[in-house]
C-alpha cells in the first residue's frame, strides 16, 4: 500500500499481554493445586492391627475411589507390640508409597513430620461371667462399633425400626477399640441417614484426640410394613383381606410405608396398587369410615380390660378424625372419640370430662 509495509496491530500492549499470561499461569497452578492428591499425616494414631498402614496414620484427599482404597491399604511397617509405640515419619510414608508404585510427583505428602503410633494392650474376656465388678464393667465396655450403631439408632428412634450398620473393610482395625480407655465422638459428613453415609469419628484418649477416622458406612432400616396381598384397582375400597404385614429392609426413609393396616382399611386407592407393593398414605384417598347417624362400636381400655359399647355417630369421619357421638343408653351422654376403623371409634385411658360434660380423647385436639 503506497510502498509502505503493512503491520498487524494488537489490541493490548505487550506489558498488558505479559500480565494476562502470568495471571493465567497462576490460575492454572491454583486449579492444579486444588485438584492435587494429598496425604496428610496425623501427629498421633492408635492401631489394633498387626501392621501400620497409610490409612491408619494419614488423611487422604483428592483421590478417586479406587486409588483411595489402594493407597489407604499400603503397609508402612509392622505394628509395635501391644502396649508399645513406634514413630512414623513423612519419609516412611513416601517410601511405602513409592514401593507400591504411587507416582509421588502427583501426590502432596504433608502434615506432622512424625506420627506417634501406639497399640493398646489386648484385653482377654473370660468365657464365664466375671465375679469382679471392675472386670464385669470391662467386659461390657462399649466398642467403637457399638458407638456408631448407637448413633444411628438414636437418630432414627422415631422410625420404630431396627437399624443395621455395615462397616467397610478399612474401618475394621479400629472398630474394637473400647471405652473407657477411649472416647468416641461420631459426626456425619453427609446429610443422608440411610444408605451410604459418610462419618467422621474422633478417637479421644485422656481428653486428647489421637486419631480422626473417616468412616463410610451403609445404613439400613428393618421394620414391619403394610404390603398389598393382592392387586388393588384404582378407586377400589381397601379391605383387611387385601393387606398383610411383612418385615422389610430399606435404605431410604421414604421407602418405608404404613405400619398399621387399620390406617388403610376402608380407604380408597388413588391408583392401581400392585401385589407386593408397600402402601403409603399418598396412595390412599381418605373416605369416611364412620357416617353420621351410624351406630358404631366404642372401644375403651379400662384397667387392662377392653370395653366395647355402642353409640350413635353425630358426625362423619375418616381414619384418625375426632367425631362426636351420643351414647346409646337412656343418659344420652355426648362423647368425643377418634375413628380407628370402619364403624369403629376409640376412647383411650385418661379421657377427661370437659365443662360441657363431653368425654374427650386424652391428648387429642378437637
Amino acid at each position: 500500500m503506497n510502498g509502505k509495509e503493512c503491520t498487524t496491530s494488537f489490541l493490548f500492549s505487550r506489558p498488558v499481554q505479559r500480565a494476562a499470561i502470568a495471571a493465567l499461569c497462576l490460575w492454572a497452578l491454583a486449579c492444579a493445586a486444588a485438584r492435587a492428591e494429598s496425604v496428610r499425616a496425623w501427629p498421633t494414631a492408635v492401631i489394633v492391627d498387626d501392621q501400620v498402614r497409610i490409612g491408619d496414620v494419614c488423611d487422604l484427599e483428592g483421590f478417586d475411589a479406587e486409588t483411595y482404597e489402594r493407597v489407604r491399604d499400603i503397609v508402612i511397617t509392622d505394628a509395635p507390640q501391644p502396649g508399645g509405640s513406634v514413630q512414623i515419619t513423612l519419609d516412611h510414608v513416601r517410601a511405602a508409597m513409592a514401593r507400591e508404585g504411587v507416582n509421588l510427583a502427583t501426590v502432596v505428602v504433608k502434615g506432622a513430620s512424625r506420627c506417634a503410633v501406639t497399640r493398646p494392650e489386648g484385653r482377654a474376656v473370660p468365657a464365664a461371667a466375671p465375679a469382679d465388678p471392675q472386670a464385669a464393667a470391662a467386659a461390657s465396655a462399649r466398642t467403637l462399633r457399638q458407638a456408631v450403631q448407637d448413633f444411628f439408632q438414636q437418630e432414627l428412634a422415631e422410625t420404630d425400626g431396627r437399624v443395621n450398620v455395615q462397616f467397610g473393610r478399612t474401618a475394621e482395625p479400629v472398630l474394637d477399640l473400647s471405652e473407657p480407655e477411649f472416647e468416641f465422638v461420631v459426626s456425619r459428613r453427609s446429610a443422608r441417614s440411610l444408605g451410604l453415609v459418610s462419618l467422621e469419628v474422633a478417637v479421644r484418649r485422656e481428653g486428647k484426640t489421637v486419631q480422626v477416622v473417616p468412616m463410610p458406612v451403609t445404613v439400613s432400616l428393618t421394620r414391619p410394613v403394610v404390603v398389598a396381598r393382592r392387586a388393588i384397582n384404582a378407586q377400589a375400597p381397601i379391605r383387611a383381606e387385601d393387606l398383610h404385614v411383612v418385615e422389610m429392609t430399606f435404605t431410604q426413609v421414604g421407602q418405608a410405608g404404613l405400619t398399621e393396616p387399620q390406617r388403610a382399611v376402608g380407604q380408597r386407592a388413588k391408583r392401581f396398587i400392585a401385589a407386593g407393593e408397600t402402601l403409603h398414605l399418598r396412595m390412599l384417598e381418605p373416605v369416611p369410615l364412620v357416617h353420621r347417624g351410624q351406630i358404631v362400636d366404642v372401644h375403651t381400655l379400662a384397667g387392662g380390660v377392653r370395653l366395647v359399647t355402642a353409640a350413635k355417630a353425630m358426625q362423619s369421619g375418616a381414619f384418625g378424625d375426632l367425631i362426636e357421638l351420643r351414647s346409646h343408653d337412656g343418659a344420652k351422654r355426648t362423647l368425643t372419640a377418634v375413628v380407628t376403623g370402619p364403624r369403629r371409634v376409640e376412647v383411650k385411658p385418661g379421657a377427661a370430662q370437659t365443662e360441657d360434660d363431653k368425654t374427650m380423647l386424652a391428648g387429642a385436639n378437637p
